[in-house]
């Protein structure tokens, strides 16, 4: 059986964003690096500025990914 979301994989992002904190989630920043923090969390690294986090979905394309955690 093939199972499926009536609304496409559209409806799963909704989901995940309305479940979210306000203000927590950056929607248009691209990322130039991520680094694993020493006492944890993450360090991201975007074209406007430099933010840190305890946790990190990475929900990008391998290829573009692979830039990212490839020093680590």
């Amino acid at each position: 059986a093939i199972l499926g979301f009536a609304g496409g994989m559209q409806t799963v992002v909704d989901a995940l964003v309305a479940a979210l904190p306000p203000g927590v989630l950056r929607l248009n920043t691209p990322v130039q690096a991520i680094e694993p923090l020493r006492d944890a969390g993450w360090q991201l690294q975007t074209v406007n500025d430099t933010l840190t986090c305890q946790h990190l979905i990475l929900a990008t394309p391998a290829h573009q990914s692979h830039g990212w955690v490839r020093p680590w």
